[in-house]
């Protein structure tokens, strides 16, 4: 396919001269070889990291929210609630094919779950945290990653080949290292529960209130130092208060968040919160 694509009038160095336009055709050329389709390549503003994506899953195939949800088993209603937790945009028409095939089936999880007894909603809530989690997990490996692969003086082509092999070799390793930290959350998490006499009675739905402590610290002068710092001098001072405050939560006070320059805690004993 590569041999029949004419660059020159296929538009896709429009606007690139000199030595970029050079690099953008190299690039294109290896991208279409490695089977990226030129839509692909025509509509994506990052085309250098196109082969990395194919390897976690963008093989530049679109379903619909009713295709996915059918091929799940799921109902279609929660199926889109799911997708919504995770991140994906709202689309009012379900037969609209504009979802990328792997986002799509993402949500095919939902089935097993209700299978084993988990509330519709619940897993909803579930999902939605795993999300806000994961999205800012995927954002600090999408900067590592670019780290490791950009070098002064490297073409577009480099850096393709550099992610996609360091993306090849670091793909494999994260379903297990997230199953653990997730395992080990679940061990401390469960370690911490009581469940007293009359809820054992009642065999019911643990109640929605528990006394417990909440903790909160912030970064005193922060606003005024925002004005002062870089805005990546300044993440970098909110995350090192996250950091030291997971240092000193040890079970049973938990870091649940940051929020803005605060650090949220809770635990079931006050005195291990002040001791915190």
């Amino acid at each position: 396919m590569a041999e029949d694509l004419d660059l020159e009038t296929s538009g896709l160095l429009d606007g690139l001269e000199g030595n970029a336009r050079a690099e953008r055709a190299e690039l294109i050329s290896w991208l279409v070889e490695r089977g990226v389709s030129v839509e692909q390549i025509r509509g994506n503003p990052a085309p250098m990291l196109l082969a990395s994506r194919r390897v976690i899953g963008d093989d530049g195939q679109y379903v619909s929210a009713r295709q996915a949800a059918d091929k799940a088993g799921v109902d279609l209603g929660l199926f889109e609630r799911t997708q919504r937790a995770m991140g994906l945009p709202r689309v009012d028409d379900p037969d609209a094919e504009v979802f990328l095939r792997a986002d799509a089936e993402a949500a095919k999880f939902t089935r097993d779950f209700l299978d084993v007894g988990i509330d519709p909603d619940e897993l909803v809530q579930i999902t939605r945290l795993l999300g806000d989690g994961l999205s800012r997990a995927a954002e600090a490996m999408r900067h590592t990653a670019l780290a490791a692969v950009m070098r002064p003086g490297a073409t577009e082509l480099e850096i393709a080949q550099a992610s996609e092999a360091l993306v090849s070799n670091v793909a494999p390793l994260l379903g297990p290292m997230i199953q653990e930290v997730m395992m080990l959350q679940l061990r401390h998490a469960i370690e911490t529960e009581a469940i007293n006499a009359t809820e054992r009675a009642e065999g019911q739905h643990l109640p929605g209130a528990r006394l417990v402590t909440i903790g909160f610290a912030d970064l005193v002068g922060f606003t005024r130092l925002g004005e002062a710092l870089p805005p990546e001098e300044l993440e970098r001072l909110a995350q090192h208060l996250a950091d030291l405050t997971r240092e000193l939560a040890v079970a049973p006070v938990r870091f649940i968040k940051t929020i803005g320059d605060e650090v949220m805690l809770v635990s079931s004993d006050p005195v291990a919160m002040l001791d915190a």
